[in-house]
């Protein structure tokens, strides 16, 4: 608490004044950046459906710009802290759960839209998307100097396109434009 107090430029007494403990500092955070991405995510996939919907999803929640680091140095700390607190623990498998419920019910937008066969295994595909999408976010905060923003981009880009392929009603075509959002 006192590293905390001192690059907030503050006095411990204050940290722990609103603050018991690290735990409930933590908490705090991840309820603040968990409403800043989510007001993140709801912008970047504004009027779009299906597969561009999915990743816009997936691009925009990575860290590809330094704030969005931050934010998941945060998201990294809370697993950490998680292994021993129960609380925590819970708080990280009910976001985690709604995180994969989110990218499920993207994926069966895509069905529904007629983007992918009716027979696309969803929850097979939104475990497999989640897992990559966390290990892209985990490496690109822990080891940045392994890829650029826009390799983490293709790698997401790659895993659609071979849902497409597999999956999708009619020949994929590659995302376009292939950008990186900031």
């Amino acid at each position: 608490m006192r590293s905390i107090a001192a690059e907030a430029g503050c006095t411990t007494g204050l940290v722990t004044h609103y603050f018991a403990n690290k735990d409930e500092l933590l908490d705090a955070m991840i309820h603040r950046i968990a409403r800043l991405a989510g007001q993140r995510l709801r912008a970047a996939r504004a009027g779009l459906v299906g597969m561009e919907s999915l990743r816009a999803l997936l691009v925009t929640s990575m860290p590809l710009v330094p704030e969005h680091a931050s934010e998941w140095r945060i998201w990294i700390s809370l697993w950490d802290r998680s292994i021993a607190n129960g609380r925590l623990r819970d708080e990280w498998q009910r976001r985690s759960s709604g995180w994969i419920g989110l990218v499920r019910r993207t994926l069966e937008q895509a069905v529904k839209e007629g983007e992918l066969v009716p027979e696309t295994p969803i929850d097979t595909i939104a475990e497999s998307l989640t897992v990559t999408h966390y290990g892209i976010c985990v490496t690109a905060v822990l080891t940045p100097e392994r890829f650029e923003a826009v390799d983490a981009v293709r790698i997401i880009d790659d895993q659609l396109d071979a849902i497409r392929a597999r999956y999708g009603v009619s020949e994929p075509t590659r995302w376009q434009p292939r950008e990186v959002p900031g």
